[in-house]
């Protein structure tokens, strides 16, 4: 059964925000419990614009035009870093929208179609964070029929924090909407138990503005409600 968050739980978890617009679920999948703050926000349509790159780059691996997220990839625009090819780690870190455009060109339309035909991408455009949070459900059931080389290479880049036995395994964004910006993160906590799935958004005035501030709402969250200790260990990969 379902249960909503008690009161004490979601004034703790609002609190997190300090006093920034936002929503957060954590979904206990072993107990069947689910904490939120602010649940209708969790079902609108928002704009997390980097989704659509984390798309491509799902894509552009399961169609063998690069290996996984740490390898450089040549595209026709000029995005390098220290005088280097980017990799698709890098330019998704930097929100590099360039670098992604130029992605999709060189893919074509119907990879990346196909991909989303058999829901292995999240939802292009517009899509609510609970809809986020149903594809990363899929990607840590292994539901999501992708090569075997793509799903290392996907949980190798998901994979964030880890403590002991449990790993944090998450994609975050920041994007510019409309005249502030959108953060966000989306996975899991894996451990002998059950996985604890979380979804969460935060507005802020730029995408400068909301470095970092998605994730470490996450960890506070996670260690407020017994999922994560203090202190925070070392990031495995500290883009997400």
């Amino acid at each position: 059964m379902l249960l909503a968050l008690q009161p004490a739980f979601g004034a703790s978890l609002m609190s997190l925000f300090q006093g920034r617009y936002g929503a957060i679920e954590l979904f206990d999948s072993g107990k069947k419990l689910s904490f939120r703050v602010n649940a209708p926000e969790l079902s609108q349509p928002r704009n997390f614009c980097q989704v659509d790159d984390l798309a491509a780059a799902i894509t552009a691996i399961e169609y063998g035009v690069v290996s996984d997220f740490n390898s450089p990839i040549a595209l026709p625009v000029q995005a390098e870093v220290a005088g280097k090819e980017l990799t698709m780690r890098q330019a998704l870190r930097q929100g590099n929208r360039t670098y992604f455009d130029a992605l999709r060109t060189r893919l074509g339309p119907q990879p990346i179609a196909a991909m989303r035909a058999k829901k292995l991408v999240p939802n292009s455009g517009a899509t609510s964070a609970f809809a986020l949070l149903d594809w990363m459900k899929a990607f840590e059931r292994g539901t999501l029929v992708y090569k075997a080389s793509t799903r290392i290479a996907l949980s190798n880049f998901l994979a964030q924090r880890r403590q002991d036995d449990r790993v944090i395994y998450a994609f975050s964004s920041r994007c510019t909407d409309g005249e502030g910006a959108l953060g966000s993160t989306v996975g899991y906590v894996a451990s002998k138990l059950p996985p604890v799935y979380f979804v969460l958004s935060v507005e802020g005035k730029s995408r400068s503005d909301l470095f970092m501030v998605a994730p470490k709402i996450r960890d506070a969250a996670l260690i407020e409600m017994g999922y994560w200790f203090v202190p925070p260990p070392n990031p495995l990969a500290p883009s997400n």
